[in-house]
């Protein structure tokens, strides 16, 4: 082909994507003209933080990769991430945006370095959407020896306790900052009150380039936060939350700014901590939220064990994967507003903000072959996102620090949608001056509570500010319920609740808790995890999903604690996917956890449906992923696994192995049997003959 021919195809192609991959929250700039003799990239894009080019190459890698290794020695400054781009005849028209939007395939892949033998196996094909997932988070495509998370971090952290050494020389009120967040004094209370205005800062920042209007059509004001006082930050906040709304994000921050007496010099590092994390943030990486985990020392006397960035990502695609959704048309707004997702051990959103991102995937995926999507998808992507944030994500935490840093989160998916409210709630633990102790997100989760004690409490009541004073609303009925609930072991010396004082007020809550254990018929030796599990599968609608992250010991026998919960998904839900870890470094999918942790997926049956002995797919991670891209690639293999017809198999990715995979029988025993064995042939075997009496040959597993 002509140089002059090629560079033009090349441009058709750059400019069909630099269209495209913004649907899927990927900017891309608009590549140059043909003739043009400027150094740009085919497709140049910012994202994460990073700066990431294409080269693009028709029916050729190897010239693809070599374009993009000078492109690379190229530019200065370099870029953070080169790709190559190798696409086919298919592409090579004006209509090329008509054949990536219905789903036309590419081969692409990417380094970081000008060394064209670096691209070597790296090759991946895929659609527009694959392309987006992949450079969504630049810092986990495994091709670079920065780590941009980390190092975000890291600077983040820092600033932090630049923060904390003002408060200690006696710059601020540390008591105003503990009172605000209604937690004890302390560096931890310091930093997280840090966090939770730099993610306001965040948010406003977002904002300001969005022509904000207030409930009548008015423009509000948004002055750059960037070197404002604390006393004019908090004017316009007030304002914002007076004219549009968004309490749930500006309100505890401006108590804490305003409580806490934080200094100008403050505010300046914290919204250096904002320019750091609001590229990834809109990526869908949650930075803040990881810090916020390290950040809570104490998260383990709470029995609290955050869901990690991998495992908030695995079991959104598992739970969420849409060809097992059939009366969800993920193409149409108005049918995904339908849903009802909710996460009732919210924490800072890590987990809400995946299936939030995956609920979006799926309806940009969906939306890619309908005829004109182009044309009308940017009002039905900002008509899906005012939907997610106001009526299909509900969160509840006992934490009012998590509870914003998941509001904050799940806006920023989206952060150009006015939205008048959301649907996550601080709810209260222990006892109360007026009525007997509270017992957190569980009174809400279980119906008769909700019904006796909140009936005057109507849906429509969250069309109001979700603030510190709003009424909490019970959630409705679920079609995807999804939590790593909160939970203790007894035989390591816990006790229930340790976080109340002063004593008399814990027992008073242990009380009230063991009561209810009574009346709902659940076990109280494992904390809060068997009442959550028991309670969130009753609220699930039929033909919903339950998807839960707890010890792998909900599926042994000899842990009586998990019997309730087992027997309420074999009879009343069919257990899809059961993964279990068996990685010796990483042994469950929360930061920190020190125990066996799984993930179970399972569909609530539907009236009339009868339970039926169809078996559920255990797989044995043999290797748990670290990181986004991983757990992606992860999920994927064990979706094909669950669609395929195979009964045994093992978990194989870019040709190395995972994990192991295999069919077998839940209902009628006293323990899942799957979770018995780190290898699940083993396991597949060992049921076989538990069922036969004699073994078949392996071929015919």
């Amino acid at each position: 082909m002509p140089a002059d021919m090629e560079h033009t195809t090349n441009h058709i192609v750059g400019k069909a994507l630099q269209r495209l991959l913004p649907h899927h929250s990927v900017a891309a700039e608009r590549t140059p003209l043909p003739g043009d003799k400027g150094k740009k990239p085919d497709i140049d894009i910012r994202h994460g933080g990073a700066r990431i080019v294409l080269e693009a190459k028709k029916d050729n890698k190897l010239w693809a990769a070599r374009a993009a290794a000078a492109r690379f020695a190229q530019l200065n400054p370099k870029p953070a991430i080169v790709g190559a781009l190798s696409y086919s005849e298919e592409f090579s028209s004006p209509y090329a945006a008509d054949a990536i939007r219905a789903g036309a395939q590419f081969e692409f892949a990417f380094a970081n370095s000008n060394a064209p033998e670096s691209w070597n196996g790296a090759w991946r094909t895929g659609t527009v959407y694959d392309l987006a997932q992949a450079i969504r988070n630049p810092g986990d495509m495994g091709v670079g020896v920065r780590d941009k998370v980390g190092e975000a971090v890291k600077d983040i952290r820092n600033k932090l306790h630049t923060v904390v050494t003002l408060f200690k020389s006696g710059s601020g009120s540390r008591r105003g900052v503990a009172e605000a967040l209604k937690v004890e004094e302390g560096d931890d209370a310091l930093q997280v009150g840090g966090l939770i205005v730099t993610n306001a800062l965040m948010f406003y920042s977002a904002l300001r380039g969005q022509n904000l209007v207030d409930k009548n059509g008015e423009p509000i004001p948004t002055p750059s936060a960037s070197g404002a006082l604390p006393v004019e930050i908090c004017a316009v906040w007030d304002e914002v939350r007076k004219r549009v709304n968004y309490a749930a994000i500006l309100e505890l921050a401006s108590d804490l700014i305003r409580g806490g007496g934080m200094t100008a010099k403050m505010l300046q590092e914290l919204q250096g901590c904002a320019e750091i994390a609001l590229p990834m943030a809109q990526s869908g990486v949650d930075l803040l939220g990881r810090i916020f985990h390290e950040v809570l020392d104490h998260a383990k006397t709470k029995a609290a064990f955050y869901t990690g960035i991998p495992g908030s990502v695995m079991m959104s695609e598992l739970a969420l994967d849409p060809d097992i959704w059939e009366n969800v048309d993920w193409a149409e707004p108005e049918s995904v507003g339908q849903l009802c997702v909710c996460d009732p051990s919210c924490g800072s959103g890590t987990l809400a903000s995946a299936l939030a991102w995956k609920i979006r995937d799926n309806h940009l995926r969906a939306a890619l072959s309908r005829q004109g999507w182009e044309e009308r998808n940017g009002d039905g992507l900002r008509e899906l996102q005012k939907r997610l944030v106001e009526d299909v994500m509900w969160g509840y935490d006992i934490s009012h620090a998590a509870v914003h840093m998941t509001a904050t989160t799940l806006g920023l998916v989206s952060p150009e949608v006015d939205f008048r409210h959301s649907r996550v709630f601080a709810v209260r633990i222990g006892p109360t001056p007026y009525s007997k102790p509270r017992l957190g997100s569980l009174n809400y989760l279980d119906k008769k509570s909700a019904e006796k004690e909140f009936k005057a409490v109507s849906a429509a009541s969250g069309s109001h500010a979700v603030g510190k004073d709003a009424p909490v609303v019970p959630p409705p009925d679920m079609d995807l319920c999804a939590m790593n609930p909160p939970f203790v072991s007894g035989r390591k010396g816990g006790k229930l609740f340790d976080f109340i004082k002063p004593e008399a007020a814990r027992k008073a809550t242990v009380d009230a808790f063991k009561k209810m254990a009574k009346d709902r018929e659940f076990h109280t030796s494992r904390g809060q995890g068997p009442p959550f599990a028991v309670m969130g599968a009753r609220r699930v609608k039929p033909g919903g999903r339950l998807a839960v992250i707890l010890p792998s010991a909900l599926a042994m026998g000899f842990d009586v604690a998990w019997a309730e919960s087992r027997r309420e998904i074999e009879e009343k839900f069919n257990l899809e996917i059961f993964v279990v870890s068996k990685d010796p470094k990483i042994q469950g999918f929360s930061d920190n956890a020190n125990f066996s942790e799984c993930m179970a997926i399972a569909r609530r049956l539907k009236a009339g449906e009868k339970p039926t002995d169809t078996p559920a797919l255990f797989v044995s991670l043999h290797q748990n992923p670290e990181k986004r891209e991983e757990a992606l690639a992860i999920s994927r293999a064990i979706r094909e696994a669950a669609k395929g017809g195979e009964n045994y198999g093992e978990v194989v990715v870019d040709g190395a192995k995972k994990g192991t995979y295999a069919r077998l029988p839940y209902r009628g025993r006293d323990a899942w049997f799957g979770v018995n064995f780190a290898d699940l042939q083993l396991a597949f075997t060992a049921n076989q003959f538990a069922e036969t009496g004699s073994l078949k040959p392996y071929a015919d597993c």
